[in-house]
């Protein structure tokens, strides 16, 4: 990345979903290097927030942490009313939060003809939908979805992985046309071995190296750049 993309980030408020798993802690650790002002979502479930706050602190950033419940009814509204007390502003919003599906989740779905394939896409949706007018207000506002998803493992017709990829291209493509015509969004797919406590199937065990979060964290930030313009509504699969 250059000189010019790294200074575009001073100043950002830039809102990480989710800093507990190692993507999102790498994406709020690089934000602030970067100059960005970073609020990161903890989840009511970590038991301490001590391990964030002292390492941000080392490096001498301006952030903040905000405790909220990804699955309560509100969860959107929840993160939304805490980041607005904050800054009143959010430029940046990389939407990680851990939602893994698992197998057998993805297997029953096929069986009932799709009907809740998309159920952990809506999760993501809500908080894009939630937050697109108060960041519409903002330059150049960006986002960036992190989904959490077992490498597709056979060769089927209705392998569950594959299908599920194909229904967040679809998601994808559906948030950021609805989006004001400013906004970019686009998302990133990662294998399920970055959630923790998720063991992958043997028949689903990738057959290449997982890549380090430090590497997504830095694709993140080329998205959030100005240096990938021409990127809209896309969907990447790293590993």
């Amino acid at each position: 990345m250059s000189m010019h993309s790294t200074h575009a980030f001073a100043e950002k408020v830039a809102l990480v979903t989710d800093g507990t798993g190692p993507i999102g802690r790498a994406v709020a650790l690089q934000l602030a290097l970067n100059g960005a002002f970073v609020i990161i979502g903890i989840p009511k479930h970590v038991a301490s927030e001590e391990a964030y706050v002292s390492e941000l602190t080392e490096l001498g950033t301006l952030f903040h942490i905000v405790g909220w419940d990804p699955s309560a009814e509100n969860a959107s509204e929840q993160l939304f009313e805490q980041a607005c007390i904050l800054f009143g502003r959010i430029d940046l919003l990389i939407n990680c939060t851990v939602s893994t599906v698992h197998p057998s989740r993805i297997q029953m779905s096929v069986a009932l003809d799709d009907a809740n394939l998309e159920s952990p896409i809506n999760e993501y949706s809500a908080i894009v939908d939630r937050f697109a007018e108060l960041m519409a207000q903002r330059p150049k506002p960006k986002i960036v979805n992190i989904f959490s998803i077992p490498v597709p493992g056979s060769t089927a017709d209705h392998d569950p992985a594959d299908l599920l990829e194909k229904e967040l291209v679809n998601a994808t493509n559906s948030m950021a046309n609805r989006s004001p015509a400013k906004f970019r969004l686009n998302s990133l797919i990662v294998g399920s071995w970055y959630s923790a406590g998720y063991e992958m199937p043997n028949q689903l065990e990738p057959t290449h190296a997982k890549p380090p979060a430090d590497d997504i964290a830095r694709v993140v930030l080329f998205l959030l750049s100005g240096e990938s313009t021409a990127i809209n509504g896309q969907v990447i699969r790293l590993g």
